[in-house]
């Protein structure tokens, strides 16, 4: 095992098949505004303020997950700075494994963060909001591709999580509504009367 900082340019884990990383290689908080303002500051006032800001982890079969990443996000050239320094901390670590060279065996990353990693591409998501979202996109995108449209009742007879009963996922689905319009990139047509909510198919 490794932490991060003290893996680069290591080749300890070249030979290995699985690399699991934990987290994300945040920065001291103290030490990250001497930093930033040693480097950023030019005598002007920096804002440090602890929020949240959207961003997306790129999945190999083409769509993006929608993440909220923490960080110094309120003076854009802190934030910039902020996400270089986590970013190439992971880097660092992801490529200790070589993941591109050629070994004639397979290899394995899991990556326990929700920082997306510029480049990488995502097979398949853990935990159960990413697990509940992958598998309902899914079965959303096969529906479509039988009808050209879904209602969300049809949607929620294709597909519910073995942990949720079918009213739970029916009020999940409508709640991600949006999001899942996204990611499945389809349009989502809220009911009107009689008609029920339905995903349907962009032209």
């Amino acid at each position: 095992t490794l932490h991060y900082g003290a893996e680069r340019s290591s080749n300890e884990l070249r030979e290995a098949n699985v690399l699991i990383l934990l987290g994300c290689p945040i920065p001291n908080p103290n030490d990250f505004r001497l930093e930033a303002r040693a480097f950023l500051g030019g005598g002007l006032p920096l804002r440090f303020d602890w929020t949240h800001g959207p961003d997306a982890i790129q999945m190999r079969e083409g769509w993006q997950y929608p993440v909220q990443v923490g960080g110094y996000w309120d003076d854009p050239s802190v934030m910039s700075y902020f996400r270089q320094k986590c970013q190439f901390g992971l880097y660092q670590a992801f490529f200790r494994i070589l993941p591109y060279d050629e070994v004639g065996y397979d290899r394995h990353l899991f990556i326990y963060t929700n920082m997306p990693i510029p480049g990488v591409k995502v097979d398949r998501l853990t935990g159960e909001a990413g697990e509940r979202m992958q598998a309902t996109r899914a079965a959303l995108v096969e529906l479509l591709a039988e009808g050209g449209q879904c209602g969300v009742s049809d949607l929620v007879a294709r597909y519910v999580p073995a942990y949720a009963t079918a009213g739970a996922q029916k009020r999940w689905v409508q709640r991600e509504a949006l999001t899942l319009a996204e990611v499945a990139g389809t349009t989502f047509v809220p009911g009107q009367g009689r008609r029920g909510s339905r995903f349907m198919r962009q032209h």
